[in-house]
């Protein structure tokens, strides 16, 4: 059993830190439950050995990571390099999981001008 939780906190980053940023981080997490921003902040922060909140919020701004809805309707960290391939992959399921935009009675125009604004965000990095 000890060695197993070795491996589950190692795997994790959480025992011996092998990335060096954020971005390195996140992108090797593959995806980071984001859904309370500071505690996901804190996530990154706990397996990193000297960052800042602010140093890592400092790269949320930059880009060097993104918070989406990439595998549910919660929200996720995932890498600004991965995001296209993600959304490849996801995107049909994210889009029939926003279904319930239409019982909260959203106009479409509404959630076009946000799916632009996301585009714009994704495809000018």
């Amino acid at each position: 059993m000890r060695k197993s939780s070795n491996i589950r906190l190692t795997s994790r980053q959480l025992s011996e830190q092998q990335q060096n940023s954020p971005e390195k981080l996140v992108s090797w997490m593959g995806a980071m439950q984001a859904q309370d921003f500071n505690m996901a902040k804190w996530a990154i922060a706990i397996r990193l050995n000297s960052y800042t909140e602010q140093e890592i919020e400092e790269a949320f701004n930059r880009g060097d990571f993104l918070r989406t809805h990439i595998m549910r309707p919660t929200w996720h960290f995932v890498s600004s390099e991965d995001i296209r391939w993600l959304l490849k992959l996801t995107g049909g399921r994210i889009q029939s999981a926003w279904k319930y935009a239409k019982d909260l009675k959203i106009e479409e125009q509404e959630l076009m001008k946000c799916y632009r604004l996301l585009e714009h965000t994704i495809y000018s990095n």
